[in-house]
């Protein structure tokens, strides 16, 4: 959008990108207790039987392993960068924009939510580095 007028300036350049996106999904297990149980038991959440009362915390991340899922999808990407190194060799950028994730089959992230195949995150990137010329 912008080239530096000089080595102390701001470069300014429109990003997009896109591609193929892959969730996995796990389920969640968490330790249960039950008021005639001594034990704590570890279970899949259900938000129909599981309340704040009598979960005493998460379940080991192995359980749910072979409940696993693979939903493809696809993203894109639309930003702004700013770079502003002052030397040509190094690069100094901020860049700021939105990525758009849709997924084929939807995908349920928290328990009270309904489904969604759309996830839209915002992000602000700092970049250092240097240009390596051969």
């Amino acid at each position: 959008l912008g080239q530096k007028a000089n080595f102390n300036g701001v470069e300014v350049n429109f990003v997009y990108q896109g591609g193929l996106s892959l969730a996995i999904l796990k389920p969640v297990y968490y330790r249960i207790i039950y008021i005639n149980d001594r034990f704590p038991q570890e279970e899949k959440f259900n938000p129909d039987f599981h309340t704040p009362n009598n979960i005493i915390g998460r379940a080991g991340f192995v359980n749910g392993l072979n409940e696993m899922e693979i939903n493809p999808g696809v993203y894109t990407k639309f930003a702004l960068n700013f770079e502003y190194a002052s030397e040509k060799a190094s690069i100094k950028a901020i860049e700021t924009g939105v990525v758009v994730d849709a997924y084929f089959k939807p995908i349920q992230m928290l328990a009270f939510e309904n489904k969604d195949n759309f996830f839209v995150g915002f992000y602000v990137a700092l970049q250092y580095g240097y240009k390596k010329y051969r």
